[in-house]
């Protein structure tokens, strides 16, 4: 299954929330699961083989342990930098504290953390508020939260299946929010919302949880959004899906 976007024209390979090191948080509470950084690393690098990225980008929190890692953490990030062949940009998360300390790769730098843009697509995490500029492109992708949709059968039973998020903008919000950018936003902006790459986490169900993050939770028509699952299934509207969840007052 893919969890990364690929922007062939931008020759561009996005994927966020690989959350590197969370299995050391699960084995504080007992749990002892194997170091997934080598599956991640091979599914990542099958993808960069696949489809010849000019460039990759990290959508935040690489790491997971915040604020510190311990050394095998430290081992484990900066081989991981290290082994992508590809020009790499990392937008750091909320996860990301003191990454620059850590990984010293050749290929990788670190972006703006309120985004960056290429061509008419801007890329930020989602834990900040993105910078106005990114107001002006096409498309905003972003991560953070994790997006899943939780389906039930007719007993009951729910399963949660992460998927992307494609949400069209509710501009009252944006416009207040950054009045301004009034006369350069894109009226066409959609953002899409990627999920985490780490098949260890859950997922905040669009239909049944409220998304993270100021712009996921304040500006984005959750109902209205699209759901995508990872194999390219459309599942169509969250509204169609099962409704979305009630605003906070």
């Amino acid at each position: 299954m893919n969890k990364g976007l690929f922007l062939s024209r931008q020759g561009i390979l996005a994927v966020a929330d690989l959350h590197l090191g969370y299995e050391f948080d699960l084995l504080q509470s007992g749990l002892r699961i194997p170091s997934q950084t080598g599956e991640m690393k091979g599914r990542l690098l099958g993808l960069i083989d696949e489809l010849g990225p000019e460039e990759l980008i990290i959508l935040g929190d690489l790491k997971h342990n915040i604020p510190y890692v311990g050394d095998w953490e430290f081992e484990e990030l900066e081989r991981f930098a290290r082994d992508i062949p590809v020009r790499t940009t990392v937008i750091k998360g909320n996860h990301d504290v003191g990454l620059e300390a850590i990984i010293h790769a050749d290929k990788v730098t670190f972006g703006r953390v309120r985004g960056e843009i290429r061509g008419k697509v801007g890329f930020f995490h989602g834990h900040t508020w993105p910078r106005a500029e990114l107001l002006e492109c096409r498309y905003l992708v972003m991560g953070h939260t994790h997006p899943a949709i939780v389906l039930r059968d007719s007993l009951g039973v729910e399963t949660r299946l992460p998927c992307f998020i494609e949400s069209p903008v509710i501009w009252p919000r944006l416009i207040e929010r950054y009045p301004s950018k009034m006369d350069s936003y894109n009226e066409d902006l959609k953002v899409i919302i990627l999920p985490s790459f780490n098949r260890l986490l859950g997922g905040t169900g669009f239909n049944v949880d409220t998304p993270l993050g100021p712009m996921a939770k304040n500006c984005l028509d959750i109902p209205g959004s699209t759901v995508i699952l990872e194999d390219g299934t459309i599942l169509g509207t969250i509204a169609d899906v099962g409704g979305a969840p009630k605003e906070e007052e």
